[in-house]
């Protein structure tokens, strides 16, 4: 062990030096933040900050006023007073959302001025009727106590606008929410046969209750990550709401629209497996939420939170560095063995008391060392790149992992760093290969040309796509892929892709690394027995 010692020792001081280190170090910092730039690029998402409200769009909606409050002037009657109210309301709220900087109701305070656009015209009636502009044969005092709910609605969502405090006015969709299933519910009881439709009205409400209390408990901001996963569950919750046929209308139709179906049994049971395949993100969502693991969203379209993250995929590409550092590793070592045949300094070595053996697993081990000293510091170099860019906060997200359908949590950092161990043995696998052509031909640009088309072939067999080729990755190395794919079969990083979409669901990631361990051996082994005769012959 002391002779392998000296002989690593000996290595280092002869092939270490500063002016190396250096453009090693420039090296990995540039492709750190190509990869991380790159990457970010690639999954970030398309950052769009919606329409704004500009201060035109304000000017034009005072004309509006202006124009209506000129006309009420004029006639005095209960239209052009709803109208001028109307306009009224509509630019106070356009002034603040220009003065907040706010976007129009592709943002996420579309629930709020969806509820103004629901609340003014009734608040504008009623307020004409108090004010003697319309006439009515209803109870006044039961229009006063109308106008005074909505009335405190529109305050609560004018004062809800600026911070965006969607908890403040949800407590009025909660309230709408449950008297709807009261009257669902009935249907139901007084209803003979099962109404699917009713059924799934009764879910999307009951659904829809559970997320209204989530916002108010919670408190929940408009700009808060929370409330676009609400949102997107909302977007999904509305496939309840699509009318399912009804036995009658399934006969009526039985050859132009359901003649797929063998009868009405089936129609409604295939219906049942649809709905719940375009349903079942709602559970990750809930996840996420009960987690409370925010997501990185760097868009404002509820599309665009599909992902967990997106910052950090950059960093999980550090993945994508062994090819980096296989190709430092080839322009490096490839010529290791052969330099020393050619400079003679190899003959200095076997007449001190070193075995060849020794002399070859000393130079082995360097090599791997090398390569495994650059990985850790490629590590370290994304962890400064996720620093000063902003993004450090994001590695204490949790990893969710789906397997068979049970959903885990794992520290992200530790994720990584087991999974980059995992990779760095398929990485060694191609460092052997290197290693082995090095010693047997010592050939420098042998050595050279063959390890880097080996690397070059290996980048491209993600792509390859077909499930007979699929069970042969579970008994050949195959490198620079995103391992968590292949741990965790079905990563939540990607909450919402099945496992049918997983192209490499059939491959045994174990199987794979212990034949990859395997080939190592055997492959060493043949280099040593080789460069071992060959000195003897000579």
């Amino acid at each position: 062990m002391k002779k392998i010692l000296d002989l690593l020792k000996t290595e280092f001081i002869k092939n270490v030096n500063l002016k190396k280190i250096i453009i090693v170090l420039i090296v990995l910092v540039l492709s750190s933040l190509i990869i991380f730039k790159i990457s970010k690029f690639n999954y970030g998402g398309n950052y769009t900050e919606g329409t704004k409200i500009t201060q035109s769009d304000v000017e034009n909606a005072r004309e509006n006023y202006n124009r209506s409050k000129k006309l009420f002037e004029e006639l005095n009657n209960y239209e052009s007073y709803i109208q001028m109210i109307k306009d009224e309301k509509f630019l106070k709220i356009r002034e603040l959302m220009v003065e907040n900087g706010f976007t129009d109701a592709s943002s996420n305070r579309f629930k709020i001025y969806n509820l103004f656009l629901k609340i003014i015209p009734d608040l504008s009636e009623y307020e004409a009727i108090i004010n003697g502009y319309k006439e009515t044969t209803d109870d006044i005092n039961d229009i006063m106590e109308k106008y005074n709910k909505l009335k405190e609605e529109y305050d609560t969502a004018l004062d809800a606008l600026v911070p965006g405090d969607i908890y403040k006015i949800e407590k009025y969709n909660l309230l709408d929410y449950k008297e709807q299933l009261n009257i669902v519910n009935a249907q139901i009881e007084t209803t003979q046969t099962t109404d699917y439709n009713l059924e799934n009205q009764k879910k999307y409400l009951e659904e829809q209750i559970e997320l209204s209390q989530y916002l108010i408990d919670n408190k929940i901001n408009a700009d808060d990550w929370q409330y676009t996963i609400v949102e997107n569950i909302t977007n999904l919750l509305i496939k309840y709401l699509i009318p399912m046929a009804t036995e009658e209308e399934f006969n009526e139709n039985r050859v132009s629209m359901y003649s797929y179906y063998e009868n009405y049994e089936d129609y409604i049971n295939q219906s049942k497996i649809l709905l719940e395949k375009n349903t079942k993100p709602i559970s990750n969502y809930k996840i996420i939420l009960k987690e409370n693991i925010k997501p990185i969203i760097m868009s404002n379209e509820l599309s665009s939170t599909q992902m967990p993250y997106d910052i950090r995929i950059g960093f999980n590409n550090i993945y994508y560095m062994g090819i980096v550092i296989l190709v430092i590793c080839i322009i490096s070592f490839g010529g290791m063995i052969a330099n020393e045949h050619k400079t003679g300094s190899i003959r200095l070595l076997i007449s001190n008391p070193f075995s060849r053996s020794k002399v070859l697993l000393s130079k082995y081990i360097y090599l791997i060392l090398n390569a495994l000293i650059l990985y850790v510091i490629s590590l370290l170099i994304f962890i400064i790149i996720m620093f000063v860019t902003g993004n450090i906060d994001s590695l204490s997200i949790p990893q969710m992992i789906v397997q068979n359908d049970v959903v885990t949590k794992t520290n992200y950092l530790l994720f990584i760093i087991k999974n980059i161990g995992i990779h760095f043995i398929f990485i060694s696998f191609i460092l052997t290969i290197l290693f082995f052509l090095s010693s047997v031909s010592l050939n420098v640009a042998l050595t050279g040309c063959t390890t880097l088309l080996i690397t070059l072939l290996s980048v491209f067999i993600p792509l390859i796509n077909a499930d007979k080729i699929n069970a042969i990755f579970s008994y050949i190395p195959f490198t620079f892929l995103n391992y968590s794919k292949y741990l965790s079969s079905n990563p939540t990083y990607n909450l919402f892709i099945t496992q049918e979409s997983n192209m490499y669901i059939n491959t045994n990631i174990n199987t794979c690394l212990i034949s990859t361990i395997i080939l190592i051996i055997i492959i060493y082994i043949i280099a040593n027995i080789i460069y071992c005769k060959r000195d003897i012959k000579n």
